[in-house]
């Protein structure tokens, strides 16, 4: 993914249970603090509960999210949650699931730390902010702006881009 600095992404992590039954799961999440920072985690329909002890520690680059679920453990794939980043700083950021997370199923441990995921963001310096241009309203036949005039018929034109305009009257 390609992101600019000062933009937020989203990232979705999934609980693949691979034909095993599951029930609690804890994701811990490493990613660079000098590149990027998590604004929050919303958790997925994979597991409804959110479990306690959770954290994101933007200053060592770590989030750790904890769900469980008491409705039936799961066996399909299914959106755990979704971190959202800001892109801090320009470069190659790679954010992991630490092999320190877990999936377990009534007590026991069933993660394969092998087919744990990683993302790589490549952050890229912001585009310039676009220059606004100057409007400028003039007027013909009301050429003072503070005077008053009996012709209640207003000639008016500007000069500058505008892509749209609204007008309105006072006294």
């Amino acid at each position: 993914k390609t992101v600019a600095a000062g933009e937020r992404f989203d990232l979705s992590i999934y609980i693949q249970p691979d034909g095993e039954t599951v029930d609690t799961a804890r994701a811990i999440v490493a990613f660079p603090a000098s590149m990027l920072q998590v604004e929050n985690f919303r958790l997925g329909d994979a597991l409804s509960r959110v479990a306690p002890g959770n954290k994101i520690d933007n200053e060592a680059g770590e989030l750790s999210q904890g769900a469980f679920t008491l409705e039936g453990a799961v066996n399909q794939t299914g959106l755990f949650g979704t971190i959202t980043f800001e892109a801090i700083a320009t470069g190659k950021a790679q954010i992991k699931i630490s092999d320190r997370s877990r999936i377990i199923s009534a007590g026991d441990e069933k993660i394969n730390t092998s087919l744990l995921g990683s993302a790589t963001i490549t952050i890229e310096e912001a585009a310039p902010a676009e220059e606004e241009s100057e409007l400028a309203i003039s007027s013909l036949s009301h050429p003072d702006e503070n005077a008053w005039y009996a012709n209640s018929e207003v000639e008016a034109s500007w000069s500058g881009e505008a892509q749209s305009y609204r007008i309105a009257f006072d006294q």
